[in-house]
């Protein structure tokens, strides 16, 4: 797993860390108030608010089950990506969220995709309302 992953309290900078170093010492609140997380040469974050993040992907985020392994979470475009890129194998189930059932990748996939759409029309509905409110 790739180490790109820093920690900075003040002046001093510790890293690199993996995704999954990082994870660990956010969600068990090893580090200070004020302690500041980046990733690559990504802009320095506060640490309460990117562990916040990661909380909020491990309850949303989607997992990934074949030959009997787990893996992720992954937000959404990752696993489109994944899917798109015939990444995701055949035998895979998906689950969102730690908690919720397991669905065939191709299920899941299809669920996915019929809710961005849904969400695409809305928020087209919702511009073509708004062009026609504004004053003319």
């Amino acid at each position: 797993m790739q180490k790109n992953w820093y920690l900075r309290t003040g002046t001093q900078s510790e890293g690199p860390f993996s995704e999954l170093e990082i994870r660990a010492r956010l969600l068990a609140d090893a580090f200070v108030a004020g302690t500041e997380v980046k990733q690559g040469n990504s802009t320095w974050r506060s640490a309460a608010n990117v562990k916040q993040l990661f909380i909020e992907v491990y309850q949303s985020g989607w997992y990934v089950k074949s030959n009997g392994k787990t893996v992720g979470p992954f937000v959404t475009r990752k696993i489109l990506d994944l899917h798109k890129a015939r990444q995701l194998p055949a035998d895979a189930f998906l689950r969102q969220g730690y908690s919720a059932s397991w669905l065939m990748a191709a299920e899941a996939i299809a669920m996915i995709e019929q809710k961005a759409s849904v969400l695409a029309r809305i928020a087209e509905a919702c511009e073509d309302a708004d062009s026609k409110s504004e004053p003319e």
